[in-house]
């Protein structure tokens, strides 16, 4: 009896075999689930890239900047530029949640235009909002510009400038020029 049990052919044990096929199939999927989330967060940030430098916005968004070196100049009453840099900031500003998890790369990157965008097209995004009767229209481009003008110190003095400005552009709302 000993004897046969010494020398007796090991039994496979089938459990153990499975779970080890179990186990290597789980690790397998969460591979799979974490590359596909790395390749989300890399489709959406050559997006974000596409929407950037895409050429009608980067000559509105050049049309509107022009009012940063003086922001007294008049601005047309319906500002198409202006309006179109503000669709695209709010595109831009919504692919920023797919880009990290940090949630703050399309600013490090972007935030100095992003922060200026915001100060001189503010006064349009109220505007829009209100003629809109839709007060979350570009809400995502509102959020992420506040949030540059807070993350971009250099710009505290063009900020004071503006801010002061706002005021009269609101005032001639009615008139010719805004």
């Amino acid at each position: 009896m000993i004897m046969t049990q010494i020398y007796a052919e090991p039994t496979m044990d089938w459990n153990a075999v499975w779970t080890a096929v179990g186990a290597i199939a789980t690790a397998v999927g969460a591979f799979a689930i974490g590359f596909a989330a790395l390749q989300l967060r890399f489709e959406a940030w050559l997006k974000a890239q596409e929407v950037f430098t895409e050429d009608g916005f980067v000559s509105a968004r050049t049309a509107v900047f022009q009012h940063f070196d003086d922001v007294h100049q008049p601005w047309p009453k319906d500002d198409d530029n202006a309006k179109k840099v503000c669709r695209k900031m709010d595109e831009l500003a919504r692919l920023e949640s797919f880009v990290t998890l940090p949630r703050r790369r399309i600013l490090r990157v972007w935030g100095n235009p992003i922060a200026k965008a915001w100060l001189l097209l503010k006064p349009t995004v109220t505007r829009e909002c209100e003629v809109a009767h839709w007060d979350k229209k570009w809400k995502a481009f509102t959020v992420l510009g506040k949030e540059a003008v807070r993350g971009n110190q250099s710009l505290s003095e063009f900020r004071e400038n503006v801010l002061q400005n706002h005021d009269n552009r609101n005032a001639a709302q009615q008139g010719d020029v805004l």
